[in-house]
């Protein structure tokens, strides 16, 4: 072997070493399902909360059909999402779900479900996933019924933003809500209402509501003098209509505060 050759034979090892080392690399960064969450949401406001807040405002829209818009963004490639619907109750370990309703974005796996907005399951930095779902209040208590809506789970591997958009349909957007739901990791246990009826009351805050999300089974929650107990996880205590400003809320374990307003005959 010429001294040309020799070279050319140390490169070629060399290169097909590389290549494997990168192939590896690239394996090693794929998203897998079954890795745990780093950060966690529950979808805040019910459909419950949600017919009584727009009926508050006008009772034309009682029993009207209510559009829920879920948005979810995520922040870096590779990230895998577990979507947990809680109408047929959450799952022990989003990560590794035993239902067939729970789905798993992002682990380039069709099979256990496609990410909203790609072919692939491949969820990239600055990806967003909407997702839709239109109902009334009474048909979401209908056994076996599964849409996206409040009380439901979500978790992802690296970091996300969720937000919902909902509205009464024959109002359209022009009279909705707009909510941004945080991670649990910035749930707590004491708040206080910043607002209520007792400010402008015959404007916007003619109607004041607040919910209440525990993420823990077994929270007890106290708004004002009202005491819920054994409140589980995804699921609310609630008052109505009626709170004032500096109403307190306090909870046996970590929990999301939703305060909703609104102009009555709007």
């Amino acid at each position: 072997m010429d001294f040309l050759s020799g070279i050319k034979s140390r490169f070629s090892h060399w290169l097909r070493g590389a290549l494997v080392c990168v192939s590896a690399l690239f394996l090693s960064a794929r998203a897998m399902a079954g890795t745990p969450a780093s950060q966690t949401y529950y979808l805040p406001v019910d459909m419950q909360m949600l017919e009584k807040h727009y009926g508050n405002v006008n009772a034309a829209y009682t029993n009207g059909i209510i559009t829920n818009i879920v948005s979810i963004v995520c922040a870096a490639s590779n990230t895998v999402v577990y979507y947990d619907h809680i109408e047929d109750g959450l799952e022990a370990d989003a990560a590794n779900p035993t239902q067939a309703t729970t789905l798993v974005w992002g682990d380039a796996n069709t099979n256990n479900g496609i990410a909203p907005g790609t072919t692939d399951d491949v969820l990239r930095a600055g990806a967003v996933m909407v997702l839709r779902s239109g109902l009334t209040y009474a048909q979401s208590t209908n056994p076996g019924t599964i849409f996206f809506g409040g009380g439901d789970k979500i978790s992802a591997t690296k970091a996300i933003s969720v937000s919902l958009v909902s509205f009464p349909l024959l109002a359209g957007p022009i009279n909705a809500e707009g909510i941004t739901a945080y991670d649990t990791a910035r749930f707590g246990t004491n708040f206080i209402a910043p607002l209520g009826q007792d400010i402008l009351a015959t404007t916007n805050f003619s109607t004041c509501s607040l919910e209440v999300m525990a993420s823990v089974n077994g929270t007890t929650i106290q708004i004002g003098t009202n005491v819920f107990t054994n409140v589980t996880e995804g699921t609310s205590a609630a008052v109505y209509d009626g709170v004032l400003s500096r109403t307190k809320i306090t909870s046996s374990k970590p929990v999301q505060v939703t305060l909703l307003t609104g102009q009555r005959n709007s």
